[in-house]
């Protein structure tokens, strides 16, 4: 399969086909607007909320009367940020298991089952579901541990804010803020998916 790029110039010819971003497609209709929230929330097999996704949020699910399609692009979360737009994406992607899809509207809520499948093409390099076990298990505890020296930073940085300048709390402080925010601290980069 192949995906679009964004790049080009100018509008796509109608015979053009239309790539889907990569993801799991989670289609729902309403016949009629939804005042209250929607919410969508992705589960894994034992029912563990692994993301959710709302209508209150910029870009969010639409509640409108219609058809809508969202795409889920398999990722958890991403580590802890004390800023709240950088929050949430970007961790680990998803393992081939069996997932479930949960859409909540005011007391109405509907969970159903869905697959990820291992791309055939990394099957036949030889990639087993324990090697991707193995990447995402690791991922998952750089991401952890990121978030934690994250929020380790952040109250470093709260508690300079109490002190003055120029006591000794204040430098001991701003030391291990150097030591702890270093150029990577900010960003994290996670094995390629196989």
């Amino acid at each position: 399969m192949r995906y679009g790029t964004g790049f080009g110039f100018g509008p796509q010819p109608p015979a053009d086909p239309v790539y889907l971003r990569p993801g799991a497609s989670i289609d729902y209709a309403f016949a009629q607007n939804q005042t209250g929230e929607v919410k969508l929330e992705v589960l894994d097999a034992r029912g563990t909320v692994i993301r959710t996704f709302s209508s209150a949020e910029p870009r969010g699910l639409d509640a409108r009367a219609g058809m809508h399609r969202f795409i889920w692009d398999l990722a958890y979360p991403g580590a802890w940020s004390p800023t709240p737009q950088r929050f949430g994406g970007g961790g680990p992607l998803a393992v081939p298991a069996s997932y479930q899809v949960r859409l909540s509207v005011g007391d109405w809520t509907e969970t159903k089952p869905f697959k990820v499948l291992e791309d055939p093409r990394v099957a036949k390099d030889g990639v087993t579901l324990a090697d991707l076990q193995g990447q995402f298990d690791l991922s998952i505890k750089a991401r952890d541990m990121l978030s934690e020296s994250r929020r380790l930073l952040q109250r470093v940085r709260d508690a300079k804010k109490g002190q003055a300048e120029s006591s000794a709390g204040w430098r001991r402080l701003d030391g291990i803020e150097t030591q702890l925010a270093t150029a990577t601290a900010n960003g994290i980069r996670y094995p390629q998916p196989m």
